[in-house]
């Protein structure tokens, strides 16, 4: 007798095909097969493994969750109980296996690969995520590119600075992380960053040896985070002996 060749994945493939043109649209058809197939790409054999409800519903609900399929305001709509309902699976399973869907492929409301036409599509793709993790408009971080006036060349000479920073909210590790990375990333090749510090819950202190012109691109760049610049000493190189 010949074995039955359908796997899991085929399993998968047919109930989320038939989920999304049953309850949702066209469009989702389309999305919920691309993840499929990009699942697959990444493992050929990892939606062997599982159940084929939970993978089903977890696909679903992966691309439903970044694009409003829950909020009942928007169109189609459907909660995770109902996706979960229609593939007898178990809510918190799916939950989890949807997050790591989403985590393995980057599966976020900025990803214009894994996005349906809704009424917020617009708004996110007119935003931005930069560099340094800022959500920002598309056209204010492109202004960040333009030439920055940097005044008398004279005044622009390297010197070492220290910026006091204060922030709007408490600096915690990680966020002094980040301020770290952009302001390495900001300043020119030239310069040399030498040293962060956080002086209070919500002062930082910041040197680093460079010109105006890079204090001038960070305070731009800080336009946009939480942070603004307070003060600004610089090093007189007068005084060296």
């Amino acid at each position: 007798m010949k074995k039955n060749s359908t796997t899991t994945a085929d399993q998968i493939l047919t109930q989320v095909t038939d989920y999304c043109q049953k309850y949702l649209d066209n469009e989702y058809t389309e999305v919920c097969n691309q993840v499929f197939q990009d699942l697959l790409e990444k493992n050929p054999t990892v939606l062997n493994r599982g159940k084929a409800g939970i993978w089903g519903a977890a696909i679903v609900w992966a691309v439903g969750s970044i694009n409003f399929l829950g909020d009942k305001s928007f169109e189609p709509y459907a909660s995770l109980a109902d996706v979960c309902n229609y593939f007898d699976a178990n809510t918190s399973s799916v939950g989890q296996k949807a997050a790591k869907i989403r985590k393995l492929l980057n599966i976020d409301r900025f990803n214009p690969d894994y996005q349906t036409t809704n009424a917020a599509s617009d708004f996110l793709n007119s935003l931005v995520m930069t560099p340094e993790g800022f959500i920002v408009p598309v056209d204010m971080f492109e202004d960040d590119s333009e030439e920055v006036e940097i005044g008398d060349p004279e005044d622009n000479e390297p010197v070492e600075y220290m910026l006091v920073l204060n922030s709007s909210k408490s600096v915690s590790n990680a966020t002094l992380y980040q301020l770290e990375h952009l302001i390495k990333m900001t300043i020119s090749k030239e310069s040399k960053f030498i040293e962060i510090e956080k002086q209070h819950v919500r002062t930082v202190l910041i040197t680093f040896f460079g010109t105006l012109a890079d204090i001038e691109l960070l305070d731009n760049k800080l336009r946009f985070s939480d942070f603004e610049i307070a003060n600004i000493y610089a090093e007189d190189p007068e005084n060296d002996e």
